[in-house]
């Protein structure tokens, strides 16, 4: 399969703490770079990681600012990036299908329409990044769901070039959701599951439709036989042990949360691996 990395650029919503940021996450295989949204803060840190003229494709889960606000600035690195002639193609925009002429009308703007390829993506929908345009070098397959929130989401499955029939994908990123037929198949398909987690117990039942407790997202992925479970989107102003510590219980084992900064190595699971551990 070769090499492939999930960086947490941001994880927090829905807004950032001090010396934070909001939803941003980068995946890095031998053949593609793709950065999943790019809220408040997710800039300045992405660039820690790699050059911005290095990106793919940006992929925006869903038009809610803790999700995509960033991109407001990195347009003009895109800009500054074309005119020093280093941008050989534009990039792929992957954008909710709905409402998608608006976000290209009020965020990106005439002017900068020309240096991307807008995808519009809608539930089953399939995006290929990378791969043979490299060489041969494996790319990236993203395939994107409908999910459970107050507008359009869309959680992303990510496999290395194509994925192999039965095998479990290396990344499944959930977007904001509440629970839902979507939020099931991502768990029962994916080897890591990056989960949102906005919620603790006791503010679940105040809380709107469309995000997760902690508690929720380590019961599915425990139902799912999720191997790891990484939290994200995380209130800033709610204490982090204690997301662990009932995603845990919750999930049977020791979960995690994305931490910004970090790098994962992500591996797929075949259906191989998966019949020997039944059988176990």
């Amino acid at each position: 399969m070769g090499r492939l990395e999930l960086t947490i650029i941001g994880n927090q919503g829905p807004y950032s703490g001090p010396g934070g940021a909001c939803s941003g996450y980068l995946v890095r295989s031998q053949g593609a770079t793709v950065l999943i949204d790019c809220g408040p803060g997710v800039m300045p840190r992405l660039q820690q990681h790699i050059d911005v003229s290095s990106l793919d494709a940006v992929v925006i889960s869903h038009f809610h600012p803790d999700h995509y606000s960033d991109f407001l600035t990195m347009r003009y690195a895109f800009q500054y990036i074309e005119s020093t002639g280093r941008m050989g193609c534009p990039v792929t925009l992957a954008l909710p299908a709905v409402d998608a002429e608006w976000f290209l009308r009020e965020i990106i703007g005439e002017d900068y329409k020309p240096l991307f390829r807008i995808v519009p993506i809608e539930h089953g929908s399939r995006l290929e990044i990378g791969g043979r345009v490299r060489g041969g070098d494996c790319g990236l397959v993203l395939d994107f769901r409908l999910m459970s929130h107050a507008i359009p989401s869309f959680g992303t499955i990510v496999y290395a070039s194509q994925p192999e029939h039965g095998s479990r994908a290396p990344l499944a990123y959930t977007s904001d959701t509440g629970l839902c037929e979507s939020l099931e198949e991502m768990a029962a398909s994916s080897h890591t599951l990056l989960v949102e987690a906005s919620m603790q117990e006791g503010d679940a039942q105040r809380s709107s439709a469309g995000h997760l407790a902690a508690a929720e997202a380590g019961r599915i992925a425990s139902e799912h036989g999720v191997a790891r479970v990484l939290l994200t989107h995380l209130h800033p102003a709610k204490l982090l042990e204690r997301s662990v510590c009932e995603a845990s219980e919750a999930y049977g084992g020791q979960v995690e949360i994305a931490a910004m900064g970090k790098t994962y190595a992500l591996r797929e699971q075949l259906a191989e691996e998966m019949e020997d551990e039944n059988e176990v």
